[in-house]
């Protein structure tokens, strides 16, 4: 089992430093392999990805890449989608969709 979460986000953003913190925190807390990519749209590799995934704003969190947060994510929404996430993948339901 993996789990991928992706945060898109730009150093110049106010709001970017507290997603990450709150992303941290939840990290903290699940019990799984979760691999993290920050995201820097200003760099030309990080905006071709966030134009390629459809991020239209930061921050952004992309959970598997089907699971999209927009903005500072609160921590018991996010904590909740990573844990049905590693849910789906531990009862196979990834294979079946």
């Amino acid at each position: 089992m993996n789990l991928m979460i992706e945060l898109f986000y730009s150093p110049i953003c106010p709001h970017c430093p507290k997603a990450r913190e709150v992303l941290l925190e939840v990290l903290e807390e699940v019990d799984a392999k979760i691999h993290l990519d920050e995201v820097n749209i200003l760099s030309s590799e990080g905006l071709k990805k966030a134009e390629e995934c459809g991020v239209m704003s930061v921050p952004t969190t992309i959970i598997n890449m089907r699971r999209k947060i927009v903005g500072v994510p609160v921590k018991e929404r996010l904590l909740k989608l990573v844990n049905d996430e590693i849910t789906k993948q531990q009862t196979g339901e990834d294979e079946k969709e």
